[in-house]
C-alpha cells in the first residue's frame, strides 16, 4: 500500500519549508489523477499494484484517511461505487 498523501499529523514537519509548496502540487495533481481516472488510475499506479478488489479497497480506505478534506471525500465515493458494483 502507498498513501497518496502526508497524514495530517505529519503536515507540520514541512510547513513553511521548500518542500510544503512542491507537495502541495504533488498532492493536488494526484488528488485530480485520482478524480480523473478513479479505480482505473489507482490500479496503474506504480506504488500501489493492487492485485484486485480487496487491494483497491484497502488502497482506497488509506487514502480516505489523508490530509485533504477534498481527497478524503473522493476516496469514500470510489469506495461506495465499489461497494455497489457487481
Amino acid at each position: 500500500m502507498y498513501a497518496m498523501e502526508f497524514p495530517r499529523r505529519s503536515l507540520p514537519l514541512i510547513a513553511g519549508t521548500a518542500v510544503e509548496a512542491e507537495y502541495m502540487q504533488h498532492a493536488a495533481h494526484n488528488r485530480e489523477s485520482l478524480r480523473a481516472g478513479g479505480v482505473n488510475w489507482l490500479q496503474g499506479r506504480r506504488q500501489f499494484q493492487p492485485k484486485g478488489k480487496a487491494d483497491v479497497v484497502e488502497d482506497l480506505v488509506l487514502i480516505s484517511k489523508g490530509s485533504d478534506p477534498e481527497t478524503r471525500k473522493l476516496a469514500r465515493t470510489l469506495l461506495k461505487s465499489l461497494d455497489s458494483a457487481p
